[in-house]
């Protein structure tokens, strides 16, 4: 409870705002990254690493998911 009482006040709408915005340039972080990775082995190594190809396929299925329900909805 002591813990809950230290940061009482220091949440707020710029805090979430931040969090929101680090989350996001995290993720398209993260997927270039994984990206690149994958092109390297492809064009390097000549390996198709299909669990990359799973995960950027899954994360880019879900951010337009999300985009299309954001614009119907708003």
């Amino acid at each position: 409870m002591a813990l809950f009482q230290a940061f009482r006040g220091t949440v707020d709408e710029r805090f979430l705002l931040h969090r929101y915005k680090s989350t996001s340039h995290a993720g398209v972080l993260a997927a270039l990254v994984m990206g690149g990775w994958f092109f390297y082995d492809q064009i390097v190594n000549g390996v198709i690493r299909t669990d990359f190809v799973i995960v950027l396929s899954v994360m880019a299925f879900a951010k337009l998911t999300f985009m299309a329900w954001y614009h119907m909805r708003d």
